[in-house]
């Protein structure tokens, strides 16, 4: 498997030519993309010291509502195993005192029109229900069933599963994007789980320690220099960044335009019915060392396996040349490290890359 993610664009495939929808498509989307980053800080304000009975949904929300088909419902599928019975009861009660707090303040709303408003009389045991698997049905079998059943608008937009199987409790959580990205919703589970507060605070010992004061005018004098010498030289790498990140955008949308992609076997029609897989063969540890061994990232490093998992999957008819390519976007947090995290939300872009199959 070819563990390089770089993207190939190669001028010998100019004769693919794309869709002619290909640059108004295009062009509309990088449009969206921007003023979906941008409006929220144009006209976003403090928030108020009071309770709010109604918050604004941010665009990235809003588009997860408005973009929904179907074949493709905006919701995250996640599956939690306990090792031991827990009944509803114990779970209501767990997230009844978890989920309280102003970061959870979008699980307690529903949407209405462009606004999550505040359900005042929200109670936790409305989200949860519980089912028995018939004989001939197992967890994966039914959580397939769940994965594209629409939420009820009517409700805040989660809904939570149990399964009871031998000795163990499954939870299965259907979560609307509209609450929050993949980000908010790790920090979600760590908040609802017994000992998430404890790796929340041991991350948050990691911070940098604040820079030591000099001792004397001298030391102060040089302090000075030295500070708007590095803030110089800063100010030069951030514009050399965004130099070098505008043309390879810009590269990267021309190469949209004007090369189609080597196959459509993945662009097929959707369908209502979802198949849920996963793997547990490759572990984080796994994973760092051997992006350690490549001088690679993680993310290098799974997204080759994504590559070389598609590979297998196309048929033999459509592997034509050792440089076909699937165009794909992965998601990016767009999060400052110093972000305080104060509630979930859509805080994120997406990354257009090739990979190579």
């Amino acid at each position: 498997m070819d563990t390089s993610l770089a993207a190939f664009e190669s001028c010998q495939h100019a004769s693919l030519t794309a869709s002619p929808w290909t640059v108004p498509v295009t062009f509309c989307l990088a449009v969206t993309v921007l003023l979906s980053y941008l409006f929220p800080f144009l006209v976003s304000k403090p928030p108020p010291t009071n309770r709010r009975l109604k918050r604004r949904l941010t665009t990235t929300g809003l588009t997860t509502l408005l973009t929904e088909t179907d074949t493709n419902l905006s919701i995250l599928f996640s599956i939690t195993v306990l090792d031991k019975i827990v009944s509803k009861e114990t779970l209501v009660a767990q997230l009844r005192s978890r989920l309280e707090p102003a970061f959870f303040v979008r699980f307690r709303s529903r949407v209405v029109g462009r606004d999550f408003c505040l359900v005042e009389d929200f109670d936790v045991a409305d989200h949860i229900t519980v089912h028995q698997l018939d004989t001939s049905q197992d967890v994966h079998e039914y959580a397939e069933t769940l994965n594209n059943v629409p939420l009820d608008m009517a409700m805040p937009l989660w809904k939570l599963h149990m399964v009871h199987v031998n000795d163990q409790t499954f939870l299965l959580w259907r979560l609307h994007h509209c609450l929050g990205d993949g980000q908010s919703m790790s920090m979600f589970f760590l908040k609802v789980c017994d000992n998430g507060y404890a790796v929340l605070e041991k991350l948050a010992t990691h911070a940098l320690a604040p820079p030591k004061k000099p001792s004397d005018g001298r030391r102060h004098h040089t302090s000075i220099w030295r500070s708007t010498s590095i803030q110089c030289i800063h100010v030069l790498e951030t514009v050399g960044l965004v130099l070098w990140s505008i043309a390879l955008y810009m590269r990267k949308i021309v190469c949209m335009m004007c090369i189609a992609e080597s196959s459509q076997y993945f662009k097929q029609p959707g369908h209502t019915t979802k198949r849920l897989s996963y793997s547990l063969a490759l572990t984080v540890t796994d994973t760092k060392a051997l992006g350690k061994h490549m001088a690679a990232s993680i993310n290098d490093v799974m997204l080759s396996c994504v590559a070389g998992a598609l590979k297998h999957m196309l048929p033999e008819t459509d592997r034509r040349h050792p440089r076909m390519f699937l165009r794909a976007a992965i998601p990016i947090n767009m999060r400052s490290v110093y972000d305080p995290f104060l509630t979930t939300s859509n805080a994120f872009s997406s990354l257009l890359i090739d990979l190579p199959v």
